[in-house]
């Protein structure tokens, strides 16, 4: 089948507010100001409990998606964004406030990003998939630099105006409501059939779980270092680490883009591919003694991220039954989620047992991590034995 432009642009724009509870980290430093008397990790927490209240989401859709349509979720995930983060907007004079809708919107975020991939999976052929996810991918980029430069420029005097940017997502829900089907008799036929959630905990969901979480765990080695290594190779401040952490962005961007086309040539290792880049982009940043090398490191990590995060709910959802489709992708999440919690305990543990505390240790640490990834995954040979689901499918 030939996906109409119609669904993909309703399918796309709701992967626009991906990053959605992230929209409030340009301002962060105004809303300190604002609350003198609160702590640092107080008013961190309206960026960071959004993480915990994702997990919830994503179980919580993963059970309801057995009995509610897929398109529906996905439009009462883009209301309660609009209508929780528009809520601070009127109400800002208690931090509680602020935290409470942003764990909120970790919630509506997660029905948005967790039905996603059993939105792809309905509406793209097989053939399409793999293209589908890596757009999808870019367009979570799209979206992420949007919003920051929608946040940013509205909160610059007033912070709280900052949250006047979630009306996007009311506008996402008028776009996804008018370009998705309002009926899709394949899931309907899906729905009456008995599944189990216990379907989910098979043997290859489970490893591509324990892929995401080493994945998080490497691709945090340069979230919570590039700063870091920008100091301590004297390559600049905290301005020319927002450029190289935005060129990682448009990385994934770019090459989000090009998966279809890359998985044509690189077939069934794409998920090892994805740790490989990684893994490169980490060696080049850690031995990264000028901007330039610090720009392409940057670059291909964003394009490591990219490919992973458009290949791992890509087996998902040829290793489930489509109706459990957003209970596998609960699985990754949580496994997502841990290891990007996990990752800085891992990464400096080993850093400082083996090479030192440095910035530029610890990109070699994400490194090795990565290669013994992609070679346990090329020497198993994980995804074209996954990938014997989707020949099936095909039949």
């Amino acid at each position: 089948m030939q996906t109409s432009l119609k669904v993909k642009i309703g399918i796309f724009s709701l992967s626009m507010l991906s990053m959605a509870t992230l929209l409030m980290s340009p301002v962060l430093g105004l809303i300190v100001e604002a609350f003198p008397n609160s702590g640092i990790s107080q008013i961190q927490m309206i960026l960071s409990v959004a993480n915990l209240t994702g997990i919830v989401a994503a179980f919580v859709v993963g059970r309801i998606a057995l009995s509610i349509p897929k398109r529906t979720i996905a439009l009462i995930g883009s209301a309660m964004t609009c209508i929780f983060g528009l809520i601070p907007y009127f109400f800002h004079s208690q931090l509680l406030v602020l935290i409470i809708c942003s764990g909120l919107i970790g919630v509506s975020v997660g029905f948005i990003t967790n039905v996603i991939p059993g939105l792809i999976a309905d509406y793209f052929s097989v053939e399409e998939r793999q293209g589908a996810m890596g757009k999808q991918v870019s367009f979570v980029s799209i979206g992420t630099m949007l919003l920051m430069f929608i946040s940013g420029n509205l909160g610059a005097n007033i912070w709280y105006h900052s949250y006047l940017s979630y009306i996007f997502a009311g506008i996402v829900f008028v776009i996804a409501w008018v370009c998705l089907p309002k009926s899709n008799i394949e899931e309907k036929q899906e729905q009456k059939g008995n599944h189990s959630v216990t379907e989910v905990i098979n043997k290859r969901v489970v490893i591509v779980a324990l892929m995401g979480f080493c994945f998080m765990v490497v691709n945090n080695a340069f979230n919570n270092n590039i700063s870091l290594l920008i100091i301590e190779n004297n390559l600049g401040g905290s301005d020319v680490s927002g450029l190289v952490t935005m060129l990682a962005q448009l990385g994934g961007l770019a090459t989000g883009l090009c998966v279809g086309r890359i998985s044509k040539v690189i077939k069934s290792h794409m998920v090892a591919f994805a740790f490989v880049i990684e893994g490169v982009s980490l060696v080049i940043l850690a031995i990264a003694g000028n901007l330039p090398l610090a720009i392409i490191g940057s670059f291909l990590s964003g394009a490591g991220q990219a490919l992973f995060f458009s290949q791992a709910p890509f087996l998902i959802t040829i290793l489930v039954h489509p109706v459990l489709i957003p209970m596998g992708m609960a699985v990754l999440s949580t496994a997502n989620s841990i290891g990007g919690f996990l990752s800085p305990a891992i990464i400096n543990f080993l850093n400082h047992t083996l090479l030192g505390s440095t910035a530029s240790g610890a990109m070699l640490v994400g490194c090795v991590i990565s290669i013994i990834v992609a070679a346990v995954a090329i020497l198993s040979n994980f995804q074209k034995k996954s990938m014997s689901h989707l020949e099936q499918e095909k039949v």
